[in-house]
C-alpha cells in the first residue's frame, strides 16, 4: 500500500481543490449508460434488483434469461440503483464477473457508469459512485410519487467533484480494492466452512437409507420449532445502530434495538420465500419474515430448513403458509448424534463469526478512507 500524505488545497466553486485535481461536473468525467450491444431475444446473464447486496462491490448472483430490455453492461461497469429505497441502502456493485466482451443485462432501475477513455479509471468510478458526497446528493435530488422516487441522469451527472490525475486514481484504487479483496477472500472462506457444514448435516441426517436409525423418528415441522412472525419497520429506521436488520433478501440496514436475541434463523415470510439466513448476533428481523425458536439446537434447525423447498401459501397476497411449512414432515434424530452434530457446527460458525468480525473492521476502514482519499485530504505519494 502506498504511503498517504498530508495535501495542499487551492480553493474553487464546491471548496477547496488539491493541488493537481481537476474540478468539473461528473457528466464529464463518467460515461452514462454507455452503449453496450445485446440482441433482443438473447440468452444472457440477468442481475435483478434483488441481487445486489447492500454496501457490497461484488455481485454474487445472476440469472439467466432471453434479452428483452433494460440495462446493458461488462465487466468494469458500475451498477447504480436509482430508485427508493434501494439507493439510499447502498445497492451500488462493480461488474467483474463476466467472460472477455461478454454483455450482461440487468433492471432498468440500474444507472450504468463507467470511466472515460484518459479521463478517468473505471475501478475509480465505482468508488466514485459510493462516495458519501455523491451519495446524499443523488438522494436528495430523488423526484416521484411517494414510494416511487428516482434520480434522474442529469441530476447525478451535474454533480461537481474533484478529479485527480489517472495515475493517482489508479493508486486509490489500488488502497480500496486491497480492502474489498480481502473482504471478499473472507467471505469465500465462510461459504466454504458452511459448506462443509451442510455436507456434513446431508451425510448424517438426509442420506441415511431406508430404515430410521435406532431412536429416530417421523414427526412434522410444528413439532421441533416456531415460526415467530417478524415486526414492522420503516425504511428511515433501518440506517443507524449496531443491530442488524433482516428481511426476506438477508441484511438490509441497522438498528437501535433488537427484536431477538441472537444467534438466530431469518425464515423468508413475504417476497423471497423460504430464504434462510443464520445472524450469530442480536438481530431485528422485519414484517416480511419469521424468526425460528426451538428447543433443539439451532444448528440443526437452520441445516434443516435450508432443506426444505418452501413455496407460496394459498392466500390472497402470496407468502410463506405457516399452517403449511408445520406440515411438513422430517426426520427427528436422536439426541446423541443431534448434540454432536452442534458441537461441530457451532466451531464452524464460531469461525464464521471471527471472520465476519474481522470484515467489519475491514469495512470501517474502507468507509473511513475512502470519502477522504476521494477529497483528497489524504493523498497516495505516487
Amino acid at each position: 500500500m502506498k504511503r498517504v500524505i498530508a495535501a495542499k488545497f487551492k480553493e474553487a466553486q464546491v471548496g477547496y481543490v488539491p493541488d493537481g485535481w481537476v474540478e468539473m461536473p461528473l457528466g464529464d468525467a463518467v460515461d452514462f449508460n454507455p452503449k453496450r450491444k445485446l440482441e433482443k431475444g438473447r440468452l444472457a446473464k440477468y442481475v435483478a434488483m434483488t441481487d445486489i447486496e447492500p454496501f457490497t462491490k461484488n455481485i454474487r448472483i445472476f440469472k439467466l434469461r432471453n434479452f428483452l430490455g433494460g440495462s446493458k453492461f461488462r465487466n468494469g461497469d458500475t451498477l447504480m440503483a436509482r430508485i427508493t429505497p434501494c439507493l439510499e441502502n447502498g445497492k451500488t456493485a462493480f461488474v467483474d464477473f463476466l467472460d472477455h466482451d461478454e454483455i450482461a443485462a440487468g433492471s432498468t432501475e440500474f444507472i450504468v457508469l463507467c470511466g472515460k477513455e484518459n479521463v478517468s479509471d473505471s475501478d475509480f468510478v465505482y468508488y466514485l459512485s459510493i462516495n458519501p458526497s455523491l451519495r446524499k446528493a443523488a438522494i436528495k435530488a430523488m423526484t416521484g410519487t411517494s414510494g416511487r422516487q428516482r434520480v434522474e441522469n442529469d441530476k447525478i451527472a451535474s454533480f461537481l467533484f474533484q478529479l485527480p490525475s489517472l495515475i493517482e486514481q489508479k493508486q486509490i484504487v489500488k488502497i480500496l480494492s486491497s480492502l474489498d479483496d480481502k473482504i471478499e477472500l473472507n467471505r469465500k472462506i465462510s461459504v466454504n466452512l458452511e459448506i462443509l457444514a451442510s455436507t456434513l448435516f446431508k451425510k448424517w441426517f438426509i442420506d441415511i437409507g431406508d430404515e430410521l436409525p435406532e431412536g429416530w423418528r417421523v414427526t412434522t415441522l410444528k413439532e421441533v420449532l416456531t415460526l415467530n412472525y417478524g415486526k414492522a419497520l420503516k425504511a428511515e429506521d433501518r440506517k443507524n445502530g449496531q443491530v442488524k436488520v433482516f428481511g426476506s433478501s438477508g441484511f438490509i440496514g441497522f438498528h437501535d434495538t433488537k427484536l431477538v436475541d441472537g444467534p438466530g434463523i431469518i425464515v423468508g415470510r413475504k417476497g423471497n420465500v423460504g430464504s434462510v439466513f443464520w445472524s450469530d448476533q442480536d438481530f431485528y428481523p422485519i414484517d416480511t419474515t419469521y424468526f425460528i425458536t426451538s428447543e433443539l439446537p439451532l444448528t440443526y434447525c437452520y441445516f434443516l430448513l435450508k432443506t426444505q423447498s418452501f413455496v407460496n401459501g394459498d392466500s390472497v397476497v402470496p407468502g410463506l403458509n405457516r399452517d403449511q411449512a408445520y406440515r411438513t414432515e422430517i426426520f427427528l434424530p436422536n439426541a446423541k448424534i443431534l448434540n454432536k452434530f452442534d458441537a461441530i457446527a457451532t466451531d464452524l460458525f464460531n469461525s464464521v463469526a471471527s471472520i465476519e468480525k474481522e470484515n467489519e473492521k475491514l469495512s470501517s476502514m474502507r468507509d473511513s478512507l475512502l470519502p477522504r482519499l476521494m477529497s483528497g485530504k489524504i493523498r497516495t505519494k505516487i
